[in-house]
């Protein structure tokens, strides 16, 4: 990679897309409804702890893609050996992030669920689901990046 391609590599922007807004969106929707299902059934200290939760998992999935935005920054680890050295591979970087960013979300959804619901034996499974789906996630975008790096080796 010549200097001028680090450069623009060093300085990456990422434009709102209608695939974006989508992801944002749907986010947006899934803790809406964590937050009204937190307010209906929760109350005293549990509701406490629940928004508690909540909050910080609303957080986490709103990182998720704020930094599908800036995928050069340095908190985008995708993993040690899967560094974006190409456009290809910042492209694939932000939809990682944005999909993370719908699992995270998730994955509150069926965790609050679980407190909402203690007794209930689906929930378990569900939790279990999620985190295999987020891992499955991860290995797939992380060979799809990886791929795209040896093709622009060639």
């Amino acid at each position: 990679m010549n200097l001028k391609t680090q450069k623009k590599m060093d300085r990456v922007k990422v434009y709102r897309t209608t695939e974006g807004t989508v992801f944002e969106v749907v986010c947006a929707l899934i803790m809406f409804i964590a937050l009204i299902m937190v307010c209906w059934n929760a109350s005293g200290k549990e509701l406490g702890l629940m928004l508690l939760t909540w909050f910080i998992l609303s957080a986490v999935t709103a990182f998720e893609l704020f930094m599908a935005y800036h995928p050069d920054s340095k908190f985008v680890h995708v993993g040690a050996e899967v560094d974006p050295k190409n456009m290809k591979q910042m492209a694939l970087v932000c939809r990682l992030l944005r999909v993370l960013g719908v699992c995270v979300a998730l994955m509150s959804l069926v965790i609050l669920l679980g407190m909402i619901w203690e007794g209930e034996k689906l929930i378990p499974i569900f939790t279990k689901g999620i985190f295999v789906l987020l891992l499955g996630v991860i290995i797939f975008f992380s060979i799809l990046i990886r791929q795209a790096g040896r093709k622009g080796k060639k």
